[in-house]
């Protein structure tokens, strides 16, 4: 039953994946792609159990880095995925922290600083930055589920609840964008 749990977890990771690649080659391979990983994660997971399933999505990872960043330079998007890239470890530090946090205060303060400079920085899809950022605490709660590994303070009632670290992530955004329009106003002004 767990050991289900991991592959239906792994395969909705692996779509998240697949999302970074650039359109074009999505389009072409994509499909092939979840095949090969359904059909690999699940060989993993009959030849060394859990243990093996883990070392599989450790590959796939490092595979999907070194691939991911060279379909990006030659399709000539690379600094939209460098910045993607580096927001998304950022959410994905913070869920690490609170996963960690007997307190969610300082973890919310830096949900809101984070979110704050990108909304003032990067305004075009705020939408995005809002599930980067806020989107890492449920991500890294649901993956240490998933895999059997708890929080030294449970979330309650559940892991639900870690979704409401989009809240503090929206918020952040939508001021960090008022911040640049209010300061771009003035700026005009003067």
């Amino acid at each position: 039953m767990r050991a289900a749990r991991c592959i239906r977890f792994g395969r909705f990771l692996f779509e998240g994946l697949i999302a970074l690649y650039p359109h074009s080659f999505r389009a072409e391979y994509g499909e092939e792609m979840r095949l090969v990983f359904k059909e690999a994660s699940e060989e993993a997971l009959r030849r060394r159990g859990l243990q093996g399933l883990l070392g599989f999505w450790l590959s796939t990872l490092s595979d999907f880095v070194v691939a991911s960043t060279r379909e990006h330079l030659a399709a000539g998007t690379y600094k939209a995925f460098l910045l993607g890239s580096c927001v998304a470890v950022g959410g994905l530090g913070i869920g690490y922290l609170d996963f960690h946090a007997s307190e969610v205060q300082p973890i919310i303060g830096l949900i809101l600083i984070f979110s704050f400079g990108l909304g003032a920085t990067r305004p075009a899809g705020a939408w995005k930055w809002v599930l980067c950022t806020g989107g890492g605490i449920p991500a890294v709660h649901l993956l240490g589920s998933a895999m059997g590994v708890h929080p030294n303070y449970p979330v309650q009632p559940n892991v639900g609840a870690t979704f409401l670290a989009l809240i503090p992530a929206a918020i952040g955004v939508y001021l960090g964008m008022g911040f640049r329009a209010m300061t771009t106003a003035v700026r005009n002004y003067l």
